[in-house]
């Protein structure tokens, strides 16, 4: 995360949906669930959970 957005790869991704509790980004095939308590989960582009980012 930085202060413009996230960054995946290098790149960054697009902000696709807000809530209060998390915000959704999409880089290339991944969805990046940023929640509110800091934890980034990982779903594919079908909604699939793949895990937590690192």
């Amino acid at each position: 995360m930085t202060s413009t957005g996230l960054i995946v790869d290098g790149k960054p991704a697009t902000i696709i949906e807000k809530e209060p509790q998390a915000k959704v980004y999409q880089q290339g095939l991944f969805n990046y669930v940023v929640y509110s308590n800091g934890k980034i989960g990982v779903t594919d582009t079908s909604g699939v959970f793949k895990g937590y980012a690192k």
